[in-house]
Parts: structure tokens; C-alpha cells; sequence
């Protein structure tokens, strides 16, 4: 018997989140299809995500992207991975997602894709502030003064930073942020990726 979405569906219906878990992996492992394989992937990262797992739903969204056909959908993914992992802090593997999506794209897809990756620091770092969370507001800062933000907006991130160093005592990482200077961010002209090269994989683009 082929298992299609509307088995996966039934299946799930008026049950809980750990239930619904259980059912997924099982369906994950009998699935034939590669689309179902992803749909069950997603609705597992789906329930992760909700429950602030977001680890285990970044990993899930993750696999279902590489198994996505179309560029669209994989990019959509990739960046949807991008935010959770900067959601937790682990901003070298949100860099290695955001780059997959950011390759994926032709040049105006590429400046969406980072239009919408410095968007997602902002957003962190809004959440971030509200929360009053020092060590993770200054991990993200941290890592905000070595992007390609603006001028104006690096400048308010190392004074931001600063105050913090100083509530928490932290005189020596104080002095470091104070003496660093602020520049112009440059910008990269990247060449374009012919879509071709990824005919082999079976990779639409629409």
C-alpha cells in the first residue's frame, strides 16, 4: 500500500504532540516517495518549532530542503533553517544554511536571501533585548559586529554592547568592543551560479 498525505493526516488526527512524533517517525521509515518523505519531514520540524525544539526542527527542515526539486522551495528552507539556528545561538551552522540558500538564487534572489538573513538578527536581537537575556544578547551582538550591517547600525551594536560589558562588570571585553572601529560596510559583487550545474541533481527552477 503506497502511503500518501491523507494517510498522514487520518493518522495524526486528535492526537498529541508526542504521539503524533511517534507516528511520523514510523511513517518516515515506510515512505516510498521522496514528496511524502519530505511532507512528513516538515510536519515532524512543524511540531518540533512549536514546541521550541528548535534544533530537532532546523535538522528536519534540513533534510526536507534537500530533498525539495524546485530552487524556490529549497531556498525558502534553507532560510527557514538559517532562523532557527540563529534563534539558538548557533550561528557558524545558520552561516553554512543561509549560504546553501544564498548560492541557490540568481542575483536578485541573492539580495532577497540576505535582505531577509540580516532580518533575522534584528528580529533575534529585538527578542533579545525584550527578554533581557545578557549572555545571549552579547553572543549575538558579538556576531552582529562582524556582519555587513550598516554603518549606523554596527555603531549602535558596539555601544549596546558596551553598556552590557560594563553592567556586568566584563571590563576587559568593555575596552576590546570600545577600541573597535566601525567602517563602511564594502560590498561583494559575487559571480553568478549558472543554474545548469545543478540539472544533475534534479533541481527545477520555476
Amino acid at each position: 500500500m503506497v502511503l500518501t498525505r491523507s494517510d498522514v493526516e487520518n493518522a495524526l488526527s486528535g492526537k498529541g504532540d508526542f504521539v503524533k512524533i511517534d507516528h511520523l517517525n514510523r511513517f518516515l521509515r515506510e515512505a516510498d516517495s521522496m514528496d511524502i518523505r519530505k511532507f512528513i519531514l516538515l510536519k515532524l520540524a512543524g511540531i518540533y518549532e512549536e514546541r521550541n525544539f528548535y534544533l530537532d526542527a532546523a535538522k528536519h527542515i534540513s533534510a526536507a530542503a534537500d530533498m525539495a526539486i524546485t530552487y524556490k522551495e529549497k531556498i525558502e528552507l534553507y532560510l527557514r533553517e538559517t532562523e532557527l539556528y540563529i534563534k539558538i545561538g548557533k550561528f557558524d551552522m545558520a552561516d553554512k544554511a543561509f549560504t546553501k540558500a544564498h548560492l541557490l538564487g540568481n542575483t536578485m534572489e541573492r539580495v532577497e536571501t540576505e535582505r531577509k538573513y540580516f532580518g533575522f538578527y534584528e528580529n533575534q536581537a529585538k527578542q533579545n533585548d525584550k527578554s533581557l537575556q545578557h549572555r545571549k544578547t552579547i553572543e549575538l551582538y558579538e556576531k552582529m559586529l562582524s556582519m555587513n550591517f550598516s554603518e549606523d547600525r554596527k555603531t549602535e551594536i558596539k555601544n549596546k554592547l558596551m553598556i552590557l560589558y560594563n553592567k556586568l562588570g566584563k571590563i576587559r571585553d568593555y575596552n576590546r568592543v570600545s577600541n573597535i572601529r566601525i567602517e563602511t560596510p564594502k560590498v561583494h559583487k559575487e559571480p553568478e551560479i549558472e543554474p545548469g550545474s545543478f540539472e544533475d541533481l534534479g533541481i527545477r527552477r520555476f
